[in-house]
């Protein structure tokens, strides 16, 4: 049997500056991710938590971390390689270029702004201030003109004869999702309801579009897999034809956008589950077989070089993070910190992959002596990130909910443990990003002095650590000057003076948060995810009534009407005049077959509501149709008339 291995070999305008200066801007933000993602870890971690004065700060440094560490270093690392291989219109890619560093700018110090609180939408959280959407729209805008410019460059070759010819289709065949997204973007952009609550707004629009991005990330992800095994020597029983043909197969569920926008309107619940189910079945299909296939190869290869060690255990825990990432997103139910475990792992070794790639990209440019320094790194960032995925998972198979500090688990020592777990591995993954940030803009630069010298990899190791910890912490506390409403109020949660105040803001900010996603939800028919939400909100505040009534509207969209009953009634009994709770009774007893009962309920409503009740003429008319059909049927009713409706008249 014939094997083949498959090289990158990269080609671009000498001497690559174009291919360098986006290299370098998306190591830029994988360095500056780890500094936000520092907040993360402090807030996630037990007892270390209190060294932040609020979730001010942790929730804008969970947006900045997203969007450097999800967005731009992705789609940065990924124009580097558009460019590496292309010659030509060379202005329209500098174009790119200088939108693409305008717009890291403006998102890194959008937090100064002090204007607009942070969303924590899916795919894509924002700060929802005029400096980060402008920076987000550069980056955006810089991307597709980069890839027009890439287009218009390249020419096609007419067959795929060598492993490197595979590799650049893969690469290219990246370009058909990243447009796809752009078009999904406008489209959902253009086609947004008015009205919407912020978070239901930019989800709204970024749902499609984060979709799509998988495709280009796990499709790079395979390119630089199979670019590391060739650096290991180890080569495939696949030849150059099949794999470009794999590439196409990855590529393909992404054209299916389009599609999904001209069946369905964005805001709908069957415009969320046609992309759900694009991404569910097709990201996968292709990246794990090919996975497990170099993993068998890698372990038939036995006896490495030493200078492969590092290299091919970096390669194998990039693999074993997405297959766990995979696994991970089958057992997810509700929203639990299983999704972060999920996304780590499959993001994770996205990361993992490139940093490996970029590595090997700067000894190309010819810095060899100088991105061995770099190659150190990525081992320990991908021992980190499993910690970090295996933790997140324990305490998310406990119930822990995602986006929350570590309070949320107090008093349970497992999940503690979990996340101290969890905060270790989240530790040990931003010393080794920062580390390979710094030991990358070091090799650029060029300043490595001549012949040997002594080690200095752990004292570089320790001071990294303190600086990242040390400056993540400034980053928590300059957010929370900018952002705090009031002295006083913020005082109050301050661990240091008041730890009960401090975890009695987290809880409230928690239970804001929480019911607000969960009427996000209800508006979108997604009511098993509604229903997850309330459920958090009622096991941190079980007298709320608002909250036993809206789980009653997500139970009644699941035809749940007994349990949607005892809902509504436990809402009227927490407070008497809550006048939707009997809407939603009415509701759930019609559905229960008891219209007595309804009707009682109804006419509680229409007798507490005010004759501007957007409900109330359907309320009326719901009470005309069931007078009705109980006039029709009277003897069966009187005969039942043990239910008693006058009860939920007083």
């Amino acid at each position: 049997m014939v094997r083949h291995l498959y090289p990158l070999t990269l080609s671009g305008e000498p001497p690559h500056r174009l291919v360098g200066a986006w290299l370098m801007l998306a190591i830029s933000a994988l360095g500056l991710s780890a500094l936000f993602a520092v907040v993360l870890v402090v807030g996630r971690t037990p007892y270390l938590a209190r060294m932040l004065p609020s979730l001010d700060g942790f929730h804008s440094a969970l947006v900045l971390h997203v969007t450097l560490a999800a967005f731009i270093w992705f789609l940065a690392f990924a124009a580097a390689l558009w460019n590496a291989l292309c010659t030509g219109v060379r202005s329209l890619r500098w174009a790119g270029f200088g939108l693409g560093v305008a717009g890291i700018v403006a998102i890194t110090v959008s937090p100064l702004a002090g204007e607009g609180p942070a969303v924590l939408s899916n795919y894509l959280p924002v700060l929802d201030n005029t400096v980060f959407l402008a920076g987000l729209g550069w980056f955006g805008a810089g991307i597709l003109f980069t890839a027009a410019g890439v287009l218009a460059a390249t020419r096609l070759r007419g067959r795929i004869a060598d492993g490197a010819a595979a590799l650049h289709a893969g690469i290219l065949l990246a370009l058909v999702p990243t447009i796809a997204a752009g078009v999904s973007w406008a489209w959902s952009f253009a086609t947004a309801p008015e009205g919407l609550h912020p978070a239901a707004y930019f989800e709204v629009v970024s749902w499609g579009a984060g979709h799509a991005l998988q495709f280009t990330h796990v499709l790079l992800m395979m390119v630089a897999w199979l670019a590391l095994a060739a650096e290991c020597g180890v080569a495939l029983p696949l030849p150059p034809r099949t794999v470009a043909a794999l590439f196409a197969v990855a590529a393909a569920p992404a054209l299916a956008a389009p599609l999904v926008h001209a069946l369905y309107p964005v805001a709908t619940p069957e415009f969320r589950a046609a992309f759900t189910a694009l991404m569910q079945y097709g990201t996968w299909t292709v990246a794990v077989p090919l996975g497990v296939l170099l993993l068998v190869e890698l372990a038939k290869s036995r006896h490495p070089a030493v200078s492969e060690r590092g290299l091919r255990a970096t390669l194998v825990i990039s693999i074993g993070l997405f297959i766990a990432g995979c696994v991970i997103g089958a057992a997810i139910r509700g929203e639990t910190t299983l999704v972060p475990a999920h996304y780590h792992g499959t993001i994770g070794a996205v990361t993992l992959a490139y940093m490996a790639l970029a590595a090997r990209m700067l000894k190309h440019f010819g810095y060899a002596d100088q991105a061995a320094g770099a190659a150190r790194w990525p081992v320990l960032y991908g021992a980190g990130l499993a910690l970090l995925v295996m933790g997140l998972a324990w305490s998310g198979l406990h119930g822990l909910p995602r986006k929350t500090g570590w309070s949320a688990a107090a008093g349970n020592g497992e999940v503690l443990a979990a996340m101290a777990v969890a905060g270790a591995g989240g530790v040990l993954a931003i010393v080794a990003g920062a580390l390979f940030a710094l030991s990358a803009w070091r090799a650029v630069r060029g300043r490595r002095r001549a012949g040997r010298r002594r080690d200095g990899r752990l004292r570089a190791f320790a001071v990294t650590l303190a600086a990242v910890v040390c400056g993540g912490i400034a980053l928590a506390w300059i957010g929370d000057e900018i952002s705090r409403p009031s002295a006083q109020a913020t005082a109050a949660a301050d661990p240091r003076v008041d730890p009960a105040g401090y975890a009695a803001a987290q809880r409230a900010a928690e239970i804001d948060r929480r019911f607000q996603q969960g009427v996000v939800m209800l508006h979108a028919k997604q009511y098993d995810d509604a229903i997850a939400a309330f459920h958090r909100v009622l096991a941190l505040a079980p007298e709320m009534p608002e909250a036993h009534v809206n789980m009653g509207f997500a139970l009644i969209g699941s035809e749940r009407h007994a349990a949607a009953r005892d809902f509504f009634e436990s809402a009227t009994s927490l407070r008497a005049n809550q006048i939707n709770a009997y809407y939603g009774l009415a509701v759930a007893l019609e559905g229960l077959g008891d219209l007595p009962g309804a009707i009682g309920a109804m006419r509680t409503y229409t007798h507490l509501s005010r004759p501007e009740d957007p409900y109330r003429r359907k309320a009326e008319a719901a009470l005309w149709e069931w007078e009705s059909a109980v006039a029709e049927a009277r003897e069966p009713v009187q005969s039942a008339a043990g239910h008693a409706p006058n009860a939920n008249q007083r």
